[in-house]
């Protein structure tokens, strides 16, 4: 499994580990409601949709 990256929000990271959820899987098997009373709204529900493999964010390709 993977692990929770720490360089992008450290602070996030630590709060996780604080609740003992240092592995994607154990993030993205969490209802969304949960992480985000952990990491407040919006950075909690992008957490789980991130771990879930979501991603918003359109792909354009280099030319």
């Amino acid at each position: 499994m993977w692990r929770i990256c720490t360089a992008s929000a450290p602070r996030h990271a630590a709060t996780l580990k604080r609740y003992g959820i240092d592995r994607i899987g154990l993030l993205a098997a969490l209802p969304p409601a949960t992480v985000q009373r952990m990491l407040g709204g919006k950075a909690g529900r992008m957490a789980v949709d991130r771990a879930r493999g979501i991603d918003p964010c359109t792909v354009t390709p280099r030319l």
